[in-house]
């Protein structure tokens, strides 16, 4: 009972620091110099903002597809989102007008069921303490500042959080149902999906590998993914393409062939373009080359690529010390397939490293690190001023991808 207690205290608290610190990011943002991509009505249209747009269009008139178009960069249409988030977005709508305030309130709750679920993984591979840490580090990432965009980060975290959970505590079937589930919120759910089965064939070889045990592990392995099958058959059925999604991904990022793709990935320099960028924007902003609200935005961009360059440093650190010290060897497997992937598709493409924080959100190696640290009122601070400056800057018409 005191340890339930305990745990019902920190999700509170977690709760509690999360709403204060995006409040104090909305409260603030209006009142900075109007950003380049100013627009509304209101506050609440406001934040529903570049994807956001996106998963609501789908929840208020369906997927819309043409290949002829879809394909081509800088035309990207509704196809390349998951289905999840939208088609909770669609049942509110059955019942109250899926106004922008009820928009962003919806991605709100599930962005805070995501860190109770959290909450209740770090218990069981963590001491108490660093736990209680993690989860507040958690709830003041600065990528919370999504759960009022429209973006279905809190559900992505919801279903990792719950996924792994129940892998660690050997129950694979509810694993799988939300790691499957979470597969139809978005793509970070396919990679702790593979990093799920390959666990799942860790615990098979462990075992008595007799042909049954593996006819139910790769039963197990298929139902992780079932969120995504069933997008694919949507896709076949109304599109007669069960890949237009990745068709659709052209519309809005392009990679290069498989060789220079390869040496960007492992390229050091590549990664020093945070560093170049900022340097680019002060030199701009020195030189009052552009319209002051672009300036303003050059040194946003350089603040979401300094950091995701910072959350991929951290996020390492995670995977290399929980795989030396977590007694369960998935979490450090989940964080290190996301990362890959994360780097492989995003941050070696036409977004560089933008992103970052929000898509290794549900990488919790990295926040187990960060419970583990000896300054955690320091580190609260820091994460506390990024939240809400991140905030801020969304509500004040500056670009947060």
């Amino acid at each position: 009972m005191r340890h339930l207690t305990a745990t019902l205290k920190t999700i509170a608290a977690s709760w509690l620091l999360t709403v204060a610190l995006i409040a104090a990011g909305l409260a603030i943002g209006p009142n900075l110099p109007p950003g380049p991509y100013l627009h509304g009505p209101g506050l609440a249209g406001q934040i529903i903002a570049l994807d956001g747009v996106f998963y609501r269009s789908i929840a208020t008139t369906g997927y819309h597809w043409n290949p002829a178009v879809g394909t081509k960069l800088g035309h990207g249409q509704n196809l390349a989102f998951f289905p999840a988030f939208p088609l909770i977005l669609a049942a509110l709508a059955r019942l109250t007008p899926l106004t922008p305030a009820l928009n962003a309130a919806a991605s709100l709750i599930l962005g805070l069921a995501g860190t109770a679920a959290f909450a209740r993984l770090a218990k069981i591979t963590s001491p108490p303490k660093q736990a209680r840490l993690a989860t507040l580090c958690f709830a003041a990432w600065p990528a919370i500042t999504f759960f009022v965009m429209g973006y279905p980060a809190g559900l992505i975290n919801l279903c990792a959080a719950n996924c792994l959970f129940h892998a660690i505590q050997r129950r694979p079937l509810r694993a799988a149902l939300w790691c499957g589930l979470g597969t139809a919120a978005a793509p970070q759910l396919v990679f702790i999906a593979f990093a799920f089965c390959l666990d799942l064939a860790r615990s098979w070889l462990k075992t008595r590998p007799t042909p049954r045990a593996a006819l139910t592990t790769i039963a197990t392995g298929a139902l992780s993914i079932w969120g995504l099958l069933a997008f694919m058959a949507y896709q076949e059925v109304t599109f007669r393409d069960p890949f237009a999604f990745l068709a659709a991904q052209h519309g809005f990022a392009d990679l290069p062939s498989f060789l220079p793709h390869l040496r960007r990935l492992v390229s050091p320099a590549w990664y020093l373009f945070p560093l170049t960028y900022t340097h680019l924007a002060f030199t701009l902003a020195l030189h009052h080359a552009g319209p002051p609200d672009r300036l303003r935005q050059n040194f946003v961009l350089a603040a979401q690529l300094l950091l995701t360059l910072l959350t991929i440093i951290l996020t390492a650190a995670g995977i290399v010390r929980a795989a030396t010290t977590a007694r369960h060897p998935i979490i450090p497997l989940a964080s290190f397939c996301l990362l890959l992937g994360y780097l492989w598709y995003v941050a070696t493409g036409t977004f560089q490293m933008l992103c970052g924080p929000r898509m290794l959100f549900p990488a919790f190696a990295l926040f187990l690190l960060l419970g583990a640290t000896s300054r955690p009122r320091a580190l609260l601070v820091f994460l506390s001023a990024l939240s809400i400056a991140s905030t801020a800057v969304i509500a004040a018409g500056y670009g947060i991808i």
